[in-house]
Order: structure tokens, then sequence, then C-alpha cells
């Protein structure tokens, strides 16, 4: 094969790789606080659907807080996703 079509491959390859993550690419502390978000996200999915927090009364959500913090967690997990988040943060100092 030659070196032209290895190349155009590769560039195939990337730009498949851009359109299925929309050319973001999250790591180093931006990708550490989606994780972070993203596992909390989830406890708190568990949590509010086990008889846990009725059996130990503590923890008991209402529907209007349950959705509110539901919200709130999906709007700041979607922060650093957007395309200028992350200069913006870098601008602030808040990343390496």
């Amino acid at each position: 094969m030659s070196t032209a079509v290895k190349e155009a491959k590769a560039d195939l390859q990337q730009l498949v790789a851009d359109a299925d993550t929309g050319g973001r690419e999250a790591g180093g502390f931006v990708g550490g606080l989606i994780f972070c978000i993203a596992v909390g996200w989830s406890l708190f999915q568990l949590w509010y659907a086990s008889p846990l927090p009725f059996s130990l009364g503590w923890g008991i959500l209402n529907d209007t807080e349950a959705r509110s913090l539901h919200l709130g967690i999906a709007l700041f997990l979607c922060l650093p996703r957007l395309s200028g988040a992350e200069e913006f943060f870098a601008q602030q100092g808040a990343m390496e």
C-alpha cells in the first residue's frame, strides 16, 4: 500500500472519529470532572429509586426536588462539553 493511501485511510478514520464524538475529546481535569459527575448522578438515581432512604429515614426527596436535582446535574454535566467551556475555564485558571 502506498503512503498516500495510508494517509487517506488515517484521515478518514479521524474524520469518522470526529463525527462520532462531535470533534471533542475530554481529558485531564475536564474528563475527570465529567466522570465524577456521571458516577455521582448514577448513584443519585440508584438512591432515589431504592427503598433505602425510607428505611433510614434520611435523604427522602419529593418529586419536585428530585426532578430539579436531576435537571441541575444534567445541565452541569453538559457544561464542560460545550466547545468554548474549556477555553473559558483555562482563562479562569481552573484547568491545567
